[in-house]
């Protein structure tokens, strides 16, 4: 091999073949087929789909990097979405379907930013990234004109709720009560459930009318053993994930200042719940045999709902539901060594593998 051209133009033949493999390793991890699963990188959530039930977002391990990828079709190309050496997690997507919410861990598991990605791929939009400042996704506009996010740029103890204008970038503060505040869920657009921590793992929960600004007491002021709330179906009644008068983990329901198990998951011991933007279904995660199991109830009334194409065993984790609560997402771990994505479509009672993976 010539060390030197005409005109003694010295070459690095050893940089020139670093970069030349660097190339070949990022455009391959650009897209991968899941003919090769034991290529592709590891999906680490359940994922987020679009509005329309067109796409499925998730974020995945690329050399040892969270990274966002997109898939079009069931068990078609994955696609990367974000690059670099900073850790990339898709949250949410918008209502109207243009823009991904992006989630970029900083230095440390206190740091994060939000950020815009158009959902073909392209730039990111700053929402909010500041050093030393965690900023977390709460919900989105109906119109898809705004999101809203809780912040502590103010106290770094204490998180402040903000909206943020897709158009004109404008950031308005909504409310700075000192405390160190979460949402667990929203409802209209209006009110929002929000928790506040009274340390040693308990919690105290208040609606907030964004309205009106007033911020309502409603349950864990007194009581202790209260692990989430969210919004029922019908007005006036919440749901409470609670050991209250029980030696496990019960979903509840609060009505009247009263609570009272939920019959069709009473006997089960409960891990977390999931609702989407209408409170139609009820996502219950509960835990037999050391493996995460699912149950699904009408919002209204209640019952259970059947479902095709879900596999039997394996631990089941649950994702967003999407904007008309029509599709979610399903990470299904079968083995330590095997996984999937499903996506539920409630317009056929059906679950479709999106992602396939072995390990």
């Amino acid at each position: 091999m010539p060390s030197q051209l005409p005109g003694s133009a010295k070459i690095d033949w050893i940089k020139v073949i670093f970069l030349w493999t660097l190339g070949l390793y990022v455009s391959g991890c650009a897209s991968f087929s899941q003919r090769n699963s034991e290529l592709m990188p590891r999906v680490l959530d359940s994922g987020i789909i679009a509005p329309d039930g067109g796409s499925v977002f998730v974020t995945a391990e690329a050399a040892g990097i969270p990274q966002v990828w997109k898939v079009n079709e069931p068990l078609g190309v994955m696609t990367q979405l974000t690059f670099g050496t900073e850790a990339n997690h898709v949250v949410a997507i918008t209502l109207d379907g243009r823009f991904v919410v992006i989630r970029r861990q900083g230095k440390s598991e206190s740091e994060a930013g939000l950020f815009l990605l158009p959902r073909e791929g392209g730039a990111l939009v700053e929402v909010q990234d500041v050093n030393g400042v965690r900023a977390s996704y709460v919900s989105c506009s109906s119109d898809g004109e705004m999101i809203v996010y809780l912040a502590n740029d103010l106290k770094s103890d204490s998180f402040a709720l903000y909206s943020y204008e897709f158009e004109s970038g404008k950031r308005e503060l909504l409310f700075s009560e000192p405390g160190d505040w979460s949402v667990t869920d929203t409802f209209g657009g209006i009110f929002f459930l929000m928790g506040r921590s009274k340390g040693e793992g308990e919690k105290e929960y208040f609606v907030w009318n964004l309205g009106t600004g007033a911020l309502q007491p409603l349950v864990g002021q007194k009581t202790k053993g209260i692990y989430n709330v969210g919004f029922a179906q019908n007005n006036g009644e919440y749901l409470v994930l609670t050991t209250a008068d029980t030696t496990r983990r019960q979903l509840q329901l609060l009505r009247g200042g009263s609570l009272r198990p939920i019959e069709a998951v009473a006997d089960l011991d409960v891990s977390s719940f999931v609702t989407d933007l209408r409170h139609s279904k009820i996502y219950v995660s509960w835990r037999e045999n050391n493996r995460l199991r699912l149950e699904i109830l009408h919002g209204g009334n209640f019952a259970k709902q059947s479902l095709k194409g879900l596999p039997e065993g394996g631990s089941i984790f649950v994702g967003q539901p999407s904007r008309f609560g029509r599709y979610v997402g399903l990470r299904v771990e079968h083995t330590s060594a095997r996984q999937s994505i499903y996506m539920i479509d409630w317009g056929t009672a059906k679950a479709t593998e999106w992602i396939r993976q072995s390990f």
